[in-house]
């Protein structure tokens, strides 16, 4: 069973592109089986939440589950996901949400660790997972810098478990980044139990790495050659628009 994380609609979050039909559409294509849906909690209120899981039910079938949840910008600084909450909370602080998303049933996610200067964390503790590769941030793989924040944390909190996330908003985040579980319904609290017990393996197109990140040197060059050829690109990109930004502005 095939998994994607962090996925944002244009139905509920300002900056989506696709609906959440169109999404659904889109990922079953794919052979993916669950959606984690993560809309940004600054455009959701109680009403709008409700919305939401209304709307996955009704897509939802038994071969397809779109899992609601949110992306909560808390005051520290972070984002951190929640997947499977069902309530919507105004709260502001990390560890008064991670315990939110704890009493809903759902997971906890540290979204994006490389946007954070800050890498102490301390507000984190009990958080359930860190995503070591997001799409938008990371590119094609994990970063070696969160595999290594991760492997920090999990020094004093022995249940966390790595995840990845597309971060997706537009169509060229429609990776083949999946998360995949073996023998479980599509259902979210199965699905959920077996993430958190850490039954799980990372898909990052041809390579695939177990949750306790166990992987050779190889992939740590492929990881790190990852990282330098990503983020070489996107400063390429960010330049040229604002080249291109300047003749707009004559």
């Amino acid at each position: 069973m095939r998994i994607v994380s962090h996925i944002h609609s244009s139905d509920f979050s300002n900056d989506g592109k696709f609906s959440l039909k169109d999404i659904a559409s889109m990922f079953k294509r794919r052979g993916v089986s669950v959606i984690f849906i993560t809309e940004h909690s600054e455009d959701m209120n109680k009403n709008k939440m409700s919305q939401l899981v209304s709307k996955c039910e009704e897509i939802s079938n038994n071969s397809l589950a779109l899992i609601p949840g949110l992306e909560f910008s808390v005051k520290e600084g972070y984002h951190i996901l929640g997947i499977g909450v069902s309530k919507f909370s105004k709260m502001k602080d990390s560890k008064g949400i991670i315990r939110f998303i704890r009493k809903e049933g759902g997971l906890s996610i540290l979204a994006h660790p490389l946007r954070y200067k800050k890498n102490d964390f301390k507000e984190l503790k009990e958080i359930n997972a860190i995503e070591i590769c997001n799409f938008e941030y990371d590119g094609f793989l994990p970063r070696l810098s969160n595999i290594e924040l991760f492997q920090n944390f999990k020094e004093n909190n022995s249940g966390i478990i790595p995840v990845s996330g597309l971060d997706f908003h537009r169509k060229i985040h429609d990776q083949k980044i999946f998360i995949k579980i073996e023998d479980t319904k599509v259902e979210k609290n199965d699905i959920l139990k077996k993430l958190k017990e850490g039954d799980f393996k990372l898909e990052f197109n041809l390579l695939s790495i177990n949750s306790e990140l166990k992987f050779n040197k190889l992939n740590h060059i492929l990881f790190k050659s990852n990282s330098i050829l990503y983020d070489t690109g996107k400063r390429a990109g960010i330049s040229l628009f604002s080249f291109l930004r300047k003749i707009n502005l004559k």
